[in-house]
């Protein structure tokens, strides 16, 4: 997989942020040339949003304008708590686009905390953003991102994978290793 957010990224030494609509069609134009030439050597395409994407510009988010100027090939990475941080609805938006969110960033926000806050303790409607990804989005990756928590790291990945029947069923426990360097 390659993310084009990234060719972008490092095409203009920042994430794209564009005052007005035309600028966004033509960053859809050159993901999609992208796009073409990645398909060809059978990768696909696709593109991780931030906040820029899904802040309104002339009354469109310029996510939209993205996904509806790319070919349905090229996919989403959904960052769930960038989207719902910008008043956005995760379930509508992977409804709205079958077989192109094929992963997600599982990152929670709250009012209050705002990225501060565990996977599972935010405004993310869990239950239906899984029930979406899995019917209707074509979600193949789960990826859980954590930002700014209080917690000591360690302790936040535990709780982040830690079992949450109100949020979802039961997953597999991952084993977390670590390998200390040895002596040569």
């Amino acid at each position: 997989a390659f993310m084009l957010s990234r060719l972008a990224r490092w095409r203009r030494g920042r994430r794209p942020a564009y005052p007005n609509i035309d600028g966004w069609k033509g960053l859809a134009d050159t993901l999609n040339k992208a796009n073409e030439k990645i398909r060809a050597a059978g990768l696909f395409a696709g593109y991780h949003t931030t906040a820029n994407e899904w802040k309104m510009v002339e009354g469109q988010r310029p996510v939209e304008v993205l996904f509806k100027g790319t070919d349905k090939s090229f996919v989403h990475q959904l960052d769930v708590g960038t989207c719902v941080a910008q008043g956005a609805d995760p379930v509508a938006w992977i409804k709205q686009n079958p077989g192109r969110i094929r992963s997600l960033h599982l990152k929670d926000w709250s009012p209050e905390k705002e990225y501060g806050v565990l996977f599972g303790e935010g405004k993310a409607p869990w239950k239906e953003i899984f029930a979406a990804a899995e019917s209707k989005g074509g979600a193949e990756f789960y990826i859980i991102e954590q930002e700014n928590s209080t917690e000591p790291p360690m302790e936040a990945v535990k709780k982040d994978l830690a079992p949450k029947p109100e949020v979802l069923p039961p997953l597999p426990q991952p084993k977390i290793m670590y390998a200390p360097k040895t002596a040569s």
